[in-house]
């Protein structure tokens, strides 16, 4: 019976940690009201057992939703441009780069793909006889991937992680991306063309191996990339029937593996649960007197 209510407690402590701040959840407890001793003690098992794991599940969430709206987004207009929906102005050059639909999904995946090197380890790290890696570096990418239902699932994206480094996206994104001249406050303008070459090259770098001669032959390299990693979009024919044009988007590889990775962190790690991303307060705060009455 105790175990479970200490379930229970550290159940509502990984959903609702988004609400957490700096305040340990105090806000949630009513003036003067003092947590039960079973509390305070599930709440330092969740800082030592669970909170790193529920900060790289919620860091790679909000990468996982970002992708997904920015490419749902993307491929949609592409695709409605494609079936002559609607024209988009493409200029002179079909492959120019900097056109309506290009340009922001290029900025906004570097940037996204730019954290997600971040919010990952360095696989290499468990190896306990390199002398490259910190101490922090070690410590988590030890505690990250300490069973092999992890370290299985994170092969695909260790390799990401690798392609990402290796492809120039850090850089871009910590200096043209950052600045408005590439040497300094009033230095030198960087050229549009030096930008979208660069974007063309992290892509290609992104590629599945098997991938990267179809992605220089296609007519629309930034297009074939987002339909094969991102989010594709194609006709939703469930709407036929109503007579609506109705358009699907489907998760691609990227998004497939990182959410692949989440649900083993959510399995292994976190008793099943999911971590909201945005916590009602007054649900949370019923909850806990819901959770409270029963400890």
């Amino acid at each position: 019976m105790e175990n479970d209510k200490v379930e229970s407690v550290l159940r509502f402590l990984i959903r609702n940690f988004a609400i957490k701040s700096a305040s340990s959840f105090e806000d949630l407890f009513k003036t003067n009201e003092s947590k039960p001793k079973i509390f305070r003690q599930c709440y330092k098992k969740f800082e030592c057992d669970y909170q790193f794991y529920v900060n790289r599940y919620m860091a790679l969430s909000y990468i996982y939703y970002s992708l997904i709206n920015i490419g749902s987004s993307y491929s949609s207009m592409v695709f409605l441009h494609e079936s002559k929906i609607f024209n988009l102005n493409k200029g002179k050059g079909e492959s120019n780069f900097f056109i309506a639909a290009n340009e922001p999904f290029g900025h906004q995946v570097i940037m996204q793909y730019a954290k997600l090197y971040e919010a990952l380890v360095d696989i290499d790290a468990l190896d306990n006889d390199s002398d490259i890696f910190n101490k922090k570096d070690k410590k988590h990418a030890t505690k990250l991937l300490d069973n092999d239902n992890l370290k299985n699932g994170y092969y695909y994206l260790s390799g990401l992680r690798k392609k990402i480094e290796l492809s120039g996206v850090l850089q871009l994104r910590n200096s043209i991306f950052a600045h408005p001249f590439k040497d300094g406050e009033a230095g030198s303008v960087v050229f549009l063309e030096y930008v979208s070459n660069k974007i063309f090259s992290i892509f290609r770098e992104l590629c599945d191996e098997k991938d990267k001669q179809k992605y220089d032959d296609a007519e629309n390299r930034i297009r074939f990339y987002c339909s094969n990693y991102i989010m594709s979009a194609n006709y939703d024919f469930k709407g036929a029937i109503r007579r609506e044009f109705r358009i699907s988007t489907k998760a691609q590889s990227h998004i497939k593996e990182i959410y692949d990775f989440m649900s083993i962190i959510r399995d292994e790690k976190l008793l099943g649960e999911e971590p909201l991303l945005m916590v009602d307060t007054c649900k949370a705060r019923m909850e806990l007197e819901e959770l409270l009455a029963k400890l």
